[in-house]
């Protein structure tokens, strides 16, 4: 593969939206978070979390300015700044919707 060279299935949007994340491996019941989704494509997201995820977590995430809900898995953690950069992958056939637009949804104040 060329340097430099895209390596991802779908291309990536950049965006600024809430999310919020639902922990679904953490014993003790859901463990919800709020994120901010900063790229989508239709294979997963990336998120910008205050707190590192785990390595390999499944997580049920919401975007309600899309009305979306898919399972995705923790893939990478990068630190940023004072906060954390999260790649998630949709798993077990979910995908995002084909149509993403590269315009951000409004931001729910919710």
């Amino acid at each position: 593969m060329a340097p430099g060279r895209e390596r991802r299935r779908s291309p990536r949007a950049v965006t600024d939206e809430l999310v919020r994340l639902n922990l679904m491996d953490q014993p003790g019941g859901i463990t919800w978070m709020q994120a901010r989704c900063v790229s989508i494509s239709k294979t997963g997201l990336q998120v910008e979390v205050s707190k590192p995820l785990p390595p390999n977590a499944r997580v049920a995430v919401e975007m309600k300015a899309r009305d979306i809900r898919v399972t995705a898995v923790v893939r990478y953690i990068r630190p940023n700044k004072m906060k954390y950069l999260v790649g998630l992958e949709c798993v077990w056939g979910d995908q995002l919707p084909v149509g993403i637009s590269e315009e951000p949804a409004p931001v729910d104040p919710a």
